[in-house]
This record gives C-alpha cells, sequence and structure tokens, in this order.
C-alpha cells in the first residue's frame, strides 16, 4: 500500500495577470490586414453617402426592390425573377417583418461591401508599405463610389464571385484552407451566385482573366492547380445553372407570368442592365415595330402594349437582346473613332492608369509585358462589348477594368521608386479632373412627397384614370427609402412599364390589363407629366 505525504503539498504554478499591461494592443489589431480593409470601406463608404445620395443603377434593381417591399399590397414574394428565389425565401420574411427597411437596397450594398473587404485583405497579406496602402484607398474609392452610389444587384454578383474565385486560388497556392474556410467560401459563392446568374459568370471570367495572364508571367508555371482551380469554378458555375433552371421550372408551373419568366427574364436583364441596340430597317423588319415605337416601347418607362399575356407577345424581346453589330471594316474603324475617345469620362479607366503607373515603377521583371497585355485586354473586351451594344455602361467598365486593376496590384512589389509625396501629388491631379468630370453625377437632393398626393395635384377628377411610368416615380429617390404598401392603393392608377407584366402581384395595376382606350395626348406632349398619362 503507497501513501502520499501530505507534509509538502504541491501546487500547480499560477501565471497571475499583470493588470500593468493591456490585455490586447488597439495599434496591434489595427494592424491586421482585414480591420485595416473594413475601416477604409466604412469610412469611404460614410465620406459618400454623407456627400452625395445614392441611385439605383438599373430599372430591374427598382423592380425587385418594389417587389421585395410588397407595394402592390399583394403579399411579399421571393420571385424576382432577375435572381434566384432561395436567396429571398429568406429575406422576404424579414421584408414583411420588418418594415422600415429597403432589405433589397441593404442586401446588394453589404454583398458589395463584404466582397471589397476580403478583396483588399488578400492584397494587404502580401503589401505593407505605405505606398501600397494609398493605393488600395483609391481602388476602394473607385469601386466604393460604383457599388455604395449606384447599388445593382449584378455589380455586387460580379465583385463578389470574382472575390470568391481569387479567395480560392489563393487558398490553393498557399495550401492555407481549412474546412471553416472553403465552407466560407462555398456559401459565398452560392450567395453571389443566387443573387445575379449572369453577373457570376462575368465575375470568375474576370478572375480566370487575372489568374491565366499571372500564370503566364511566373518563372515557375503550376499549370496542375490552374487546371484544378478551374475546373472547380466550371463544375460551381455548372451547379448554379441546374439551381437556376429549376427555381424557373418550380415558378414555370404555378402562373402564365412564370413561363414567361422562363422565356424570357435573361434577355430582359440584358437589355435593361446593358441598354438597347440602335434602330435599324432591319430590326425593324425582323420586330414589325416601327421607329417610333420603338422609341416609345424603350423609354425610360419600358412602355408597351400587348394585347395578351403570352409567349408569342413578347417574342420580339428576343430579336431585339440578340441584335448585333456587323463585323466589318466601316465597323471596326467606328469602334476605334468611338471607343477610345469616350473613355475620357470612364472613372475606372483613372484607375487603371494610377495602377499601370505605379506597377510601371515595381520592381517586377517583365512589367512592359504585362502592360502591353492589360491595355490589349481592354480593348478586346470592349471591343466585344461595342459589337454587342453593351459598351457604354458602368457595368461593363466593371467587368473590364477590375481583373486588370487588381492583376497590377497585386504584381506590385517594392514601391520605393516612387516616393509617397510623388503619388500623393499625382492622385491629386487625377482627382481634381475626376471631380470636374463626374461632380454632376453626384446627386445632392431627393424628391419629396406621396404618389396619391401627386395624382391628387394633377387630376382630382374620378371619371379618369392615371397610366404612370412606376420605374420613373421611384428613380429620383434615395434607393435606402422603402416604399410602403399603400404604394399603389390609389385605384386609378394604372403601371405603364411592361416589364412588370412578369410579376402577377401587378396583374390588376398594368395598364394593358384594362379596357380603358388609348393613352391620352395633346398632340405630341403628354398632357400632364412625361410620365403621368391620362386614360379615359
Amino acid at each position: 500500500m503507497k501513501l502520499k505525504d501530505f507534509s509538502k503539498p504541491k501546487f500547480k504554478e499560477i501565471k497571475l495577470i499583470d493588470f500593468d499591461k493591456k490585455a490586447f494592443s488597439w495599434k496591434e489589431i489595427c494592424s491586421r490586414p482585414i480591420i485595416k480593409s473594413f475601416i477604409i470601406n466604412v469610412a469611404i463608404f460614410l465620406v459618400l453617402n454623407a456627400i452625395a445620395y445614392a441611385r439605383f443603377e438599373s430599372d430591374a434593381d427598382i423592380m425587385m426592390s418594389l417587389l421585395l417591399s410588397g407595394v402592390t399590397g399583394a403579399g411579399y414574394t421571393s420571385h424576382l425573377g432577375f435572381s434566384n428565389s432561395l436567396l429571398f425565401k429568406i429575406i422576404a420574411p424579414l421584408s414583411s417583418l420588418v418594415k422600415c427597411i429597403n432589405w433589397y437596397t441593404w442586401l446588394i450594398v453589404l454583398s458589395a461591401f463584404v466582397a471589397v473587404v476580403v478583396l483588399n485583405k488578400l492584397f494587404l497579406d502580401n503589401h505593407t508599405e505605405k505606398n501600397h496602402l494609398v493605393l488600395i484607398v483609391v481602388f476602394n474609392i473607385f469601386i466604393g463610389y460604383e457599388c455604395y452610389m449606384f447599388p445593382s444587384y449584378i455589380k455586387s454578383a460580379i465583385i463578389g464571385s470574382f472575390t470568391v474565385a481569387i479567395s480560392l486560388k489563393h487558398m490553393l497556392d498557399y495550401s492555407n484552407g481549412n474546412i471553416r474556410k472553403y465552407v466560407i467560401l462555398t456559401i459565398g459563392f452560392l450567395g453571389y451566385g443566387f443573387l445575379s446568374l449572369r453577373g457570376t459568370l462575368y465575375g470568375f471570367v474576370g478572375a480566370l482573366v487575372c489568374v491565366a495572364i499571372g500564370l503566364l508571367l511566373q518563372e515557375k508555371k503550376n499549370i496542375k492547380r490552374l487546371l484544378i482551380w478551374t475546373g472547380i469554378v466550371l463544375i460551381s458555375f455548372g451547379c448554379l445553372c441546374g439551381l437556376r433552371k429549376a427555381d424557373e421550372a418550380l415558378y414555370a408551373k404555378e402562373s402564365i407570368e412564370g413561363k414567361l419568366t422562363a422565356e424570357y427574364i435573361d434577355d430582359i436583364e440584358k437589355l435593361l442592365v446593358f441598354g438597347y441596340p440602335d434602330y435599324s430597317n432591319e430590326l425593324g423588319e425582323k420586330t414589325g415595330i416601327s421607329a417610333d415605337q420603338y422609341r416609345r416601347t424603350f423609354s425610360s418607362s419600358n412602355c408597351f402594349l400587348v394585347e395578351e399575356r403570352t409567349i408569342d407577345s413578347l417574342s420580339w424581346i428576343k430579336e431585339v437582346s440578340s441584335e448585333r453589330i456587323k463585323f466589318k471594316g466601316e465597323t471596326l474603324l467606328r469602334f476605334f473613332r468611338t471607343v477610345p475617345i469616350a473613355q475620357i469620362n470612364v472613372g475606372y479607366l483613372y484607375l487603371f492608369l494610377v495602377a499601370l503607373l505605379a506597377f510601371l515603377a515595381s520592381g517586377y521583371k517583365n512589367k512592359r509585358l504585362v502592360a502591353y497585355l492589360t491595355v490589349g485586354y481592354c480593348f478586346v473586351a470592349y471591343a466585344i462589348a461595342y459589337f454587342n451594344y453593351a459598351w457604354d455602361n458602368r457595368v461593363t467598365q466593371l467587368i473590364v477594368f477590375l481583373p486588370v486593376v487588381y492583376l497590377l496590384y497585386t504584381g506590385m512589389q517594392s514601391l520605393k521608386v516612387v516616393e509617397h509625396k510623388e503619388l500623393v501629388a499625382y492622385l491629386i491631379v487625377f482627382g481634381v479632373v475626376l471631380y470636374n468630370r463626374f461632380g454632376s453625377q453626384m446627386v445632392t437632393t431627393v424628391t419629396g412627397g406621396e404618389l396619391a398626393e401627386t395624382v391628387e395635384e394633377f387630376y382630382s377628377d374620378n371619371n379618369h384614370y392615371i397610366a404612370f411610368n412606376l420605374n420613373g416615380y421611384v428613380r429620383p429617390y434615395s434607393p435606402y427609402k422603402r416604399f410602403g404598401e399603400d404604394l399603389l392603393d390609389e385605384k386609378r392608377l394604372l403601371v405603364l412599364n411592361g416589364y412588370y407584366m412578369l410579376f402577377p402581384e401587378f396583374n390588376e395595376k398594368q395598364y394593358f390589363a384594362h379596357s380603358l382606350g388609348e393613352l391620352w395626348y395633346d398632340g405630341e406632349t403628354p398632357i400632364y407629366m412625361p410620365d403621368y398619362y391620362l386614360v379615359e
């Protein structure tokens, strides 16, 4: 039997806390790349929203915002057409419970915010100089201006899917991934994919361009890792396409509008986001639409009249969305005479020039070759967009410049050749140019007043209806404003915007759903306002 000796008790060594020393250091916490990126983005978001008001990028965003807010009073729907309803099955109940928040706007803005924060973090992991920090602030100002002041679901999906793809490549390169990180990437991939399938495709293509050019210039090329990354991206996108088709098929069984959505939503999205082609006699013969009808149909109100809601009644939309500029010597010459000059008004071009100048001042070995490749890519990408009537818009600008700017940023090594003060001086000059060019685009006032009051102001006779441009009415307001369920309560209000025919919630509120005669014009000018028409 073994006896314990209690005469010399043993105690475990206890480390006492030195309260003279702080348990943590704010300086150390703020020096972390993810915290730096977060602080920069919050500051830029607050400053931009303090000096100007935001605006939705396209009519598609306005339509989805109104549907999610339940403005028709017909209930809250998760099927917004342009996005997968699986995403909004989570958001729609929140929208019905908390009615003081425009959930759609905050969703797309926060989606872009998270993507930019993560993208900056990946850059700051390997670039710690002050000049690099200045450049990342410039990057955030340009991206923030587009994504925070002109929010759009498709732009959020582009930058989000680009970030997910670059993060995946980063994890494969450094073998620093664990299950938790891959789960987060999967959630991000599904979220951005559900937000916009088209935007996710463009984001993945941009990431592929960025990775491919970067790999081409590496001395030790790891083709196997690139193939693994490409395979994962392609399989993931294929799964998203399957989920989108399944979502459309389920909704198509429920209503006529579901069939119309499945058939035409991709074509309508292209027209709303990228713009409409120029009218030509050939296009008129294909669609049976005259030049005057075309102008009225594809105005800001998207006002077109159909006799019935059928697949055939909208067949002309496919003809319009598939219109292309023929590739020949004359049109190619017109491209070089049009697009490069118009780029003077594109903000992203200045961001590209800042990145290119800083990159050429760095110690990268093949920097001239990289410069030629990035400039060549921009010309090719704009040529593709030009011949598809899709070059003169903010979404295309983001698709073109995001991958090459990020490639130049990540390729920079030491920037000691460029003095800190010299870089700041260059940026101030660019800032003055940009302010003169784009200061007029910033909105400093918003419209006030309720729709019912506007109706009473223009016409008080109960014997008439007023058909109006709903998108035109909503557009001047801040996207953070939420319109209530009583927006269209006024019985005499009818909506002109033809694309709302894709949604059953607007059935009784569509102008062409009523037999009320033609719009009443006073000659060529509507009797009241460009967006309000009297109907007998």
